[in-house]
């Protein structure tokens, strides 16, 4: 899936309508937001937009953390996911 995204992202994404999407996963979700001021790619507005289309939605914003947050400082990100994984 990775593949298709980079190497063909317009032809993967040909389609996909969030709307019909998102409210059809049914298990609990992670969102972890990388920090728009600091190189982030999800605004703030798509985090809003997502999370109620959501059956089972968590959000971690991660201040100061750029979109390569598990490269660079990867404690928050485990932090983040250790708390989602017990709390399922």
């Amino acid at each position: 899936m990775l593949t298709a995204i980079l190497d063909r992202f317009e032809a993967t994404a040909v389609g996909y309508e969030m709307g019909s999407v998102l409210p059809a996963i049914k298990c609990p979700v992670l969102l972890l937001q990388a920090d728009p001021a600091a190189g982030g790619l999800m605004t703030d507005a798509e985090v809003e937009q997502a999370l109620p289309q959501l059956a089972r939605p968590s959000h971690v914003r991660l201040e100061g953390e750029s979109h390569a947050l598990q490269h660079v400082h990867p404690e928050p990100v485990v932090t983040a996911l250790k708390a989602f994984f017990q709390s399922c």
